[in-house]
């Protein structure tokens, strides 16, 4: 709009101008031409924005536009962080609180496991299983290849019953495994847990010692 009213104003100038031109060739009076030039011209200058104005209305809009990125690129930031994912914590039986000695000896194994401590893992094995694999003839090796492939991560005790003889027990768990690759599954395994005095003595939890049998819940 104040463009418009310049590019009149100065119509009007160049006008007058015009006519002084004319009259002072044909002599005639050039007064009013005169003021009407002066006038048109005062005005066209007040008009007429500075160049301070003109950057300030331009660079407006643009800081304006910068700031808006900025605030859309911080909410960007903020949704699209990554959430922190805690930790999952797997079920394991607390030997504490199991007076059952056969399924104590069990959980006693599978921590042993846990903890990849071949050695308590071997003493918590069946008599007579020790007595046809040594410790150091091949019976720490032994579990260490077949339950050193796996990590166990957790274990639930599901069910336990009698075996077909005394001292037997067959022990149902519920075991949590990450093998090598990563990958983490469950699987339900039966332990057969043995009580005895001597290797192929079987008797009862009170008087004998209990071990597991490492081949009945190979993973």
């Amino acid at each position: 709009m104040r463009d418009e009213i310049v590019g009149i104003l100065t119509l009007i100038f160049l006008g007058a101008v015009a006519y002084i031109l004319y009259a002072l060739v044909r002599k005639k009076p050039v007064k009013k031409a005169a003021i009407v030039a002066l006038v048109s011209f005062i005005a066209a200058v007040l008009a007429t924005p500075s160049n301070e104005t003109k950057q300030h209305v331009t660079a407006q809009p643009q800081n304006q536009s910068s700031k808006s990125i900025q605030e859309k690129t911080e909410k960007s930031q903020i949704v699209e962080r990554p959430q922190k994912r805690g930790k999952k914590h797997y079920p394991f039986p607390k030997l504490a609180s199991i007076e059952d000695k056969p399924t104590g000896t069990l959980v006693s194994f599978l921590d042993s496991w846990r903890a990849k401590d071949w050695d308590r893992m071997y003493n918590l094995c069946q008599e007579t299983w020790k007595s046809e694999h040594p410790k150091n003839g091949g019976g720490k090796e032994f579990l260490k290849n077949s339950y050193g492939i796996y990590q166990l991560l957790g274990a639930e005790i599901l069910k336990k019953s009698p075996g077909p003889l005394e001292g037997f027990y067959n022990i149902k768990t519920k075991l949590y495994l990450k093998d090598i690759s990563g990958e983490i599954k469950e699987e339900n395994k039966t332990f057969t847990v043995v009580c005895e005095i001597a290797p192929y003595r079987p008797v009862s939890p009170d008087i004998g010692k209990c071990g597991v049998n490492p081949l009945s819940g190979m993973p």
